[in-house]
C-alpha cells in the first residue's frame, strides 16, 4: 500500500549539499539560494497556472541581480556592473510577483454601458516591467490563458478568504 498522504506542515524544506560533496562552494549556494527563493515565491501562489512559473523564475532572478552580495565591491549591484547605473527601487519594484492587482482598462469594452460596469480589470503580477517609469506586466486572467499587458496605475488589492 503507498503512503499517499502530505504532510503541509513543514512548509519549505531546504536540502543543501553536504559540504564534502561540494566542488564549486559559491556558485552551489548561488543556485540553492535561487531555487529556495523560487519555492518560497509560488508555494502559495494559486492565482497564476503553471505555464507562468517561467516567469517567477526570472523574477527570482530579476530580484537577485538588483541586490548587492560578498562578490560586488563598493556596495554594488550585479546589475550595475552590467547596466552601469544603480537600481531605482522606486519604480523597479513596485509590485511583487503574483500579487493581485486592478488596473484601468487601456481599450474600450464592447457592446452598451450597462450601469455599475467598472472600468477596472482584474490582473495578476508577474514582473516588473520598465525600470524607467515603473509599469509591470500583469496577467489579465480574463482576457485568456496568456494574455500579459505592461500597466503603469496599477493599484494593488487584498483578497478575501479563497
Amino acid at each position: 500500500m503507498i503512503n499517499t498522504t502530505i504532510d503541509h506542515s513543514r512548509g519549505i524544506e531546504v536540502n543543501p549539499v553536504n559540504l564534502n560533496m561540494q566542488k564549486q562552494n559559491v556558485v552551489e549556494r548561488y543556485v540553492q539560494t535561487h531555487n529556495n527563493m523560487f519555492a518560497a515565491l509560488m508555494a502559495d501562489n494559486d492565482l497564476l497556472p503553471a505555464s507562468f512559473w517561467g516567469l517567477g523564475v526570472s523574477a527570482v532572478t530579476d530580484t537577485m541581480n538588483h541586490v548587492t552580495n560578498s562578490l560586488c565591491t563598493d556596495g554594488n549591484t550585479p546589475a550595475f556592473y552590467f547596466e552601469g547605473r544603480s537600481t531605482d527601487l522606486q519604480y523597479q519594484f513596485r509590485v511583487g510577483y503574483g500579487k493581485a492587482v486592478v488596473c484601468t482598462r487601456a481599450s474600450t469594452m464592447t457592446g452598451p454601458k450597462l450601469l455599475g460596469t467598472s472600468r477596472n480589470e482584474f490582473g495578476v503580477c508577474v514582473g516588473p516591467g520598465n525600470m524607467h517609469n515603473g509599469a509591470v506586466w500583469i496577467y489579465l486572467p480574463s482576457r485568456g490563458t496568456h494574455a500579459l499587458s505592461l500597466r503603469y496605475n496599477v493599484r494593488q488589492i487584498r483578497l478575501g478568504t479563497k
